[in-house]
């Protein structure tokens, strides 16, 4: 039986799911689903792994290792508890990188789990000036303000200097590593993100939050503390005890018993992270580690 077919295709259809969730469920995934998804990626790891001690060790390590850094990622309100649950689950599915299906790359042995890390990073670099510059232009329109007073000259420095580098070190390395044509364009897509998201880094900012009190605060929402002033946040601890950048049930029970009505800018509309995912599974599978279609 090929457990490549079988733990490929059940890694695209959770990550579906989860995507489904995370777009239409106002980024909410059900806490029996993802419990659900991990046990499955747990049974199909001893199942598949049966006879092999080698294989279990592995992936067991990268689930433990996978889940423990997720929750302190998690606890220090940079990503979703529900991400961590579905980057530990996937993982385990498919422990090795197989053969990608297109490209026909070898991938010299690596875990899938290094895949998928670094492709949802890399289309999460290319997705976000795609999503949010648009939404961000939106914004400063119905403010009646202008694209000049979107962009200062501060950020278009930092787009020259972000575009000049990433150029010179994509030549140098299509230079001393021929790449295909997917890496060519794969490579033009990261330097044209990364740069548009450097020239639209505070309006992009901006158009992912929301400045809501304690009634419109959720569990597990972000405070964007990258927009408070530091007097501010220092104010805000003085008064809450358990102010930080994730919200938690304590956080909003203490501002509710305090009577807190100060307005927080919380990251309302942030991309939904599933999405890249999914795509980093599809592209895994397809191409491999984005990285190597470049190296």
């Amino acid at each position: 039986m090929d457990f490549y077919i079988i733990g490929g295709a059940s890694a695209v259809a959770i990550a579906f799911v989860y995507m489904m969730f995370d777009i239409f469920n106002r980024r909410n995934v059900p806490e029996i689903f993802a419990y659900a998804t991990l046990a499955y990626s747990i049974a199909f790891m001893l199942w598949a792994g049966w006879g092999n001690p080698q294989t279990l060790e592995v992936g067991g390590a990268i689930g433990l290792a996978i889940m423990s850094l997720g929750y302190l990622i998690y606890k220090a309100g940079q990503l979703g508890l529900a991400d961590v649950f579905e980057f530990a689950a996937l993982s385990m599915l498919l422990v090795g990188q197989p053969l990608p299906l297109l490209a026909g790359i070898p991938q010299f042995g690596m875990p899938f789990a290094a895949s998928l890390l670094i492709n949802t990073g890399i289309i999460a670099l290319v997705l976000v000036p795609i999503y949010y510059i648009p939404k961000a232009l939106g914004l400063y329109k119905r403010r009646g303000m202008g694209i000049g007073q979107a962009i200062d000259r501060t950020a278009i420095t930092r787009f020259i200097a972000v575009a000049a580098s990433y150029s010179v070190f994509g030549i140098a390395l299509t230079y001393l590593f021929p790449a295909s044509w997917y890496g060519i364009l794969l490579l033009a897509a990261l330097i044209l993100g990364s740069s548009l998201t450097t020239l639209f880094e505070r309006p992009i900012t901006m158009s992912m939050t929301r400045t809501v009190g304690v009634s419109g605060l959720e569990e597990g929402d972000i405070i964007a503390f990258n927009l408070m002033s530091k007097a501010s946040i220092s104010a805000s601890r003085a008064r809450i005890s358990s102010f930080e950048r994730l919200v938690t049930k304590q956080l909003i029970a203490e501002m509710r018993a305090k009577k807190i009505r100060t307005k927080f800018p919380v990251y309302k509309n942030a991309i939904p992270l599933a999405l890249p995912i999914f795509l980093a599974v599809v592209a895994a599978l397809l191409f491999g580690n984005l990285i190597l279609l470049i190296i």
